[in-house]
């Protein structure tokens, strides 16, 4: 789909850098993951884990394996280009869920980040795993103050796109980093402001009905 970064500035993880997406991506709202700029940190204690030249984890953690806390298809693209060795570990359906009344965007994308790598992260402690370095995302838009979250259907995100076509719209991404030995992770949310074209209700339902 078509549209403009409108404010962007660098993503503090190699894994996103200069790598566009798409507005849906199976049922996943990924609007345009860009170069994007760091609004909030709701982490503590922690510098960067990652090295954005080998794909390696640094220093002290660098003897651990990269786990991704993600069943989707296009995270594992992205830190597969990015040349990461990792696993994938995906969190229960439980941990996917969930939107509270009168949350921000860039609350409710930090707490699901965090909710999914919670999730594995007791997961692998209660299978006696030890060692490791669990990553989770959330990423959702907002337009109009309306927070857009994973499409139930077609039709929904028929109505996702009519809303955010021609308007500019703000996509937040929550990133949770979680060592296995820490007992509390580091959450960073990264926000872009975007303008998508004024697309006819004919190329909606053409990119709809492609399934990309």
């Amino acid at each position: 789909l078509r549209g403009h970064v409108k404010q962007a500035g660098d993503v503090g993880v190699g894994a996103l850098r200069d790598h566009a997406g798409r507005l849906v991506d199976g049922q996943q709202v990924v609007v345009f993951v860009q170069n994007v700029e760091r609004r909030r940190d709701h982490g503590r204690g922690y510098t960067e884990f990652f090295s954005t030249r080998n794909g390696t984890l640094n220093s002290a953690q660098s003897n651990n394996t990269l786990i991704l806390a993600s069943s989707s298809p296009r995270r594992r693209e992205l830190l597969t280009a990015a040349g990461y060795k990792f696993e994938v570990v995906p969190p229960s359906d439980a941990a996917e869920c969930g939107f509270c009344s009168g949350e921000s965007p860039e609350a409710f994308v930090a707490r699901l980040a965090r909710q999914k790598g919670e999730d594995v992260v007791q997961r692998l402690r209660a299978a006696g795993r030890a060692e490791g370095v669990v990553v989770s995302c959330d990423t959702s838009a907002e337009c109009q103050g309306q927070i857009l979250g994973k499409p139930a259907d077609e039709e929904h995100a028929r109505r996702m796109l009519q809303l955010l076509r021609g308007r500019e719209h703000r996509v937040f991404s929550g990133l949770c980093v979680w060592p296995l030995v820490a007992a509390e992770p580091r959450v960073v949310v990264e926000a872009t402001v975007l303008k998508m074209d004024d697309l006819s209700d004919a190329e909606i339902d053409d990119y709809l009905a492609s399934g990309a």
